[in-house]
């Protein structure tokens, strides 16, 4: 039992007898599909449901009296609040401009942000741009005003529902499943974390049309939240890296190694890094902590389906890794990595506590900034397989390299691996922001603590940027390293006593 006095958060879900929510096609507007309507068709028969919906004034002429009916009635009566993702929200197109089927505050998971939105039937829209801990924590908000029971509903879709379990926050989970196979489509439990989380069922409900379950989540459980050791029965230390794939929210598939066991820590690469590039910090992290490494979308082992460039594809990429390590994890990011785990931050992702390692934010005047249209053109080249002039373009605009040692860097042996790995560069452009300017006023909201450190031997710009970091986010502390320069990944043991010492605190 559940003795909180916190509302619930509820989340409850129908689908297919092999997990899905939807088929194909609903993956693209408006969201809806045969497939989810053949696995939601159970509930509509009933008046209860037709009644919330608006679809019916004749209750004993579609009144359907059973356990099933007793199930929505309970859940329509003890919800005080909802919680939906955007997607499904636009899946109503304007039906729900005048009425919704939810008559209570309901927080829109989005990251496009809007004003309320306040209909006649009493459902207040509210459009949340700071992730779902802060839709759930709102939602809670008005129940606990409500009063004792009222409850926070998650109706979906199914991304909503991974990211809230990922973070922790379900404490009770209901799924309907539906006795069809759909084959192919959304599945409701993707990108979970990767430790075991234990359930507690209270309640089974059968039916021909589909059998219900119920489920407590304990509060207090080894895996909620928190991550699992990445050992083996093979490998019990960790010392091997193993690599696995997760599913951005996007389809996307993200490469992703893991080594050592502990608290989990993400290390995220900069501009033409991949995993290998910082596998050896990695490696020298794992006896204390399980370091997990990935490919940033568009590079490496991971492709990149986004219709276009947009820095919220990366985010939600951190947050299926974060979701894949127990679903809450500390972050360390190297160059454009850094902002990009700065930008976790600032999202509300579920992270403890980030370092970053020489952030290219252009604070001194050192250095002009990238000429106007460089991110444009930089994603020009790459769409047309241009990757070597892309390579070019982001080396002298983007990070400062004078026109005559990018020739002179053509004729290195590395240089195939640059090319190889400028799919990612438009990325890199983005998260950085076009004048590289740091985004004070959002750095300044920060509340997790914060490590910006540089070597005494890097370029000017780049150790004033990560000064300013150290400046503006409250609490902060910065950290020079004698004798180190930009290329510290591939001197991880100049670096890694810093990185332990701050995240094992």
């Amino acid at each position: 039992m559940i003795t909180t006095t916190e509302p619930v958060l509820a989340a409850d879900m129908t689908v297919s007898l092999d997990g899905f929510v939807c088929g194909l096609e609903a993956r693209k507007p408006p969201y809806l599909d045969d497939g989810f309507f053949r696995v939601t068709g159970w509930v509509v028969k009933h008046f209860v449901w037709q009644e919330q919906h608006g679809l019916s004034s004749d209750a004993a002429a579609t009144a359907v009296t059973d356990p099933e009916a007793e199930l929505i009635a309970e859940r329509i009566e003890r919800t005080g609040a909802y919680v939906l993702g955007r997607r499904m929200f636009d899946s109503a197109g304007d039906e729900w401009d005048v009425e919704s089927p939810y008559h209570v505050p309901t927080f829109v998971v989005t990251h496009r942000p809007r004003e309320s939105r306040i209909l006649a039937d009493g459902t207040i829209f509210h459009f949340e741009a700071d992730g779902v801990a802060a839709a759930v924590e709102r939602a809670r908000a008005v129940c606990r005003a409500a009063g004792e029971g009222k409850a926070v509903h998650i109706s979906g879709g199914a991304s909503i529902v991974q990211q809230a379990l990922a973070a922790g926050l379900v404490d009770e989970l209901h799924i309907h499943v539906v006795p069809v196979l759909l084959g192919r489509g959304t599945r409701l439990f993707d990108n979970l974390p990767a430790g075991i989380v234990e359930l507690e069922r209270y309640r089974v409900v059968d039916s021909a049309d589909a059998t219900h379950l119920s489920f407590r989540i304990p509060r207090t459980t080894p895996d909620r939240p928190g991550g699992t050791a990445a050992t083996t029965a093979d490998d019990p230390a960790g010392t091997t890296a193993r690599t696995s794939t997760v599913t951005s929210r996007d389809g996307s598939t993200i490469a992703v190694d893991v080594i050592g066991s502990g608290a989990p820590v993400i290390l995220i690469g900069g501009a033409f890094n991949d995993r290998s590039t910082v596998a050896a910090l990695a490696a020298a992290l794992a006896p204390d902590f399980t370091a997990v490494t990935y490919d940033r979308r568009a590079r490496g082992g991971s492709d990149d389906r986004a219709a276009d460039y947009a820095t919220q594809s990366e985010i939600e990429d951190l947050t299926a890794v974060i979701a894949h390590m127990g679903g809450r994890a500390s972050v360390f990011g190297h160059s454009s990595g850094g902002i990009l785990a700065l930008e976790g931050l600032m999202h509300g992702l579920p992270i403890d506590r980030v370092a970053v390692y020489e952030t290219p934010y252009l604070t001194d005047g050192t250095r002009p900034a990238p000429a106007a249209g460089t991110r444009e053109r930089l994603a020009e080249l790459v769409r047309a397989g241009e990757n070597d002039a892309a390579v070019t373009l982001f080396l002298e605009q983007n990070v400062g390299v004078p026109a005559e040692m990018v020739a002179g860097m053509r004729a290195a042996d590395d240089w195939a691996f640059l090319v190889a790995n400028a799919g990612g560069l438009p990325y890199d452009a983005l998260v950085c922001g076009d004048d590289l300017a740091p985004p004070a006023a959002r750095l300044a909201g920060i509340a997790a603590p914060v490590l910006a450190v540089y070597g005494d031997r890097t370029w000017p710009w780049l150790a004033a940027g990560t000064r300013a970091v150290g400046a503006t986010v409250p609490g902060a502390e910065t950290l020079g390293i004698a004798g180190a320069d930009h290329g510290i990944l591939a001197d991880p043991e100049r670096l890694a006593p810093v990185l332990r010492t701050f995240f094992a605190r």
